[in-house]
């Protein structure tokens, strides 16, 4: 109801008392199913916020929200639900067959919009699905690369729509819904904060709102390891049992360098870690080697490093507690992290001539390396 005729109306104490409760109001008349079914009204996250019983193939679920919002309608012992999006208002839902696919629910605005864009997009993601399997199976050649042309059209009609939606239902619940779900395949989370601003009301209510606000959070806050972070600190025994903290080379660029002597891909890294230290070890810069090797391949470890000639710092990433190589999440090795003089990471990963041209950069020194 329009806003000014609501006023209206309220200046007359005897329609007052006519008005129909803030809460919300879910009739239903489901086919198929015994009488005594209980019935529930679970939100988005599966939890039962109203129940009723299903008595001569008609229930009624009432309560209040807070906001609109994504809800199912479920039936104890049975597998199919009614997807609806509902607030404080009178709702219908009827289906003639059990299995609820036929369901229709009238006297929600935002479930109109969420069956509006379930109508359009289920036939655009069926095309593009499709075309991707039509592109994915074909043999190299002048069809195949149609074909995958195809699949980028339909992908990109599929993109038009969804960003039509979210522009033209600003309001609605159902557009952060849609945001949460397909942001990924229009953007990184650059365009979700972007997309989000755009919208406003209802919209920035509920469920998923909240969920796409701390995406946002997420993505503004430096992750650990990450370029631009600070490089957290720990304490790991060199090979004499010394503990030795990467914070104690504050002052000085650092490559943080996690290797290990059974791995083959870091022994062949080394030449070039070998060549960058001997090349930039009297321009402020050094190197400190962790090494994953276990305790007891402590030997293996001392003659891989004497083998390689790693003449840097080195230590051994043996406490369980505070492990470096947790704490930087390093997943695979070789990794590293190159760190400047503040404690800041300004770059990761560098691989062969990179490592030396980085540094040349950092360092203001000529890089010659062909």
């Amino acid at each position: 109801m329009h806003m000014k005729y609501l006023l209206v109306l309220l200046s007359f104490p005897f329609i007052a008392f006519a008005q129909p409760s803030k809460g919300y109001s879910i009739k239903g008349k489901i086919s198929g199913f015994k009488d005594s079914t209980l019935v529930f009204l679970n939100d988005a996250q599966g939890n039962a916020i109203a129940t009723t019983y299903l008595i001569k193939n008609n229930f009624e679920l009432k309560g209040k929200l807070d906001h609109y919002g994504y809800h199912q309608i479920a039936f104890i012992g049975k597998p199919d639900i009614v997807e609806l999006f509902v607030g404080n208002e009178m709702v219908t839902v009827t289906a003639t067959d059990k299995t609820l696919k036929n369901a229709v629910v009238v006297g929600s605005k935002t479930h109109t919009d969420y069956s509006s864009f379930i109508n359009t997009f289920v036939p655009l993601n069926e095309k593009i699905s499709k075309a991707y399997n039509a592109a994915n199976t074909a043999a190299k050649g002048a069809n195949k690369d149609s074909l995958v042309k195809n699949f980028e059209f339909q992908k990109n009609n599929l993109k038009k729509y969804i960003t039509s939606f979210l522009t033209t239902k600003p309001t609605s619940t159902v557009s952060s819904f849609v945001l949460l779900q397909f942001y990924p395949i229009l953007g990184d989370e650059s365009y979700l904060e972007k997309a989000y601003k755009g919208l406003s009301g209802d919209a920035k209510k509920g469920l998923f709102a909240n969920l796409i606000e701390q995406k946002i959070v997420v993505a503004k806050t430096p992750k650990v390891g990450s370029i631009g972070s600070k490089a957290p600190d720990f304490q790991q025994p060199d090979s004499t049992g010394i503990a030795i903290s990467l914070s104690s080379f504050r002052g000085k660029y650092v490559l943080l360098d996690f290797w290990a002597s059974w791995c083959k891909p870091c022994r062949n890294e080394n030449p070039y870690v070998v060549a960058a230290y001997n090349k930039f070890k009297n321009k402020n810069f050094t190197i400190l080697g962790v090494s994953i090797d276990t305790e007891d391949k402590k030997n293996e470890w001392l003659q891989a490093i004497k083998q390689d000639g790693l003449l840097w710092q080195q230590v051994i990433d043996v406490n369980t507690n505070a492990s470096a190589a947790q704490m930087y999440q390093v997943s695979s090795i070789p990794q590293n992290f190159l760190i400047d003089p503040n404690g800041v990471i300004i770059a990761k990963n560098l691989r062969g001539a990179a490592l030396e041209q980085k540094l040349a950069e950092v360092l203001n020194a000529p890089n010659k390396s062909k």
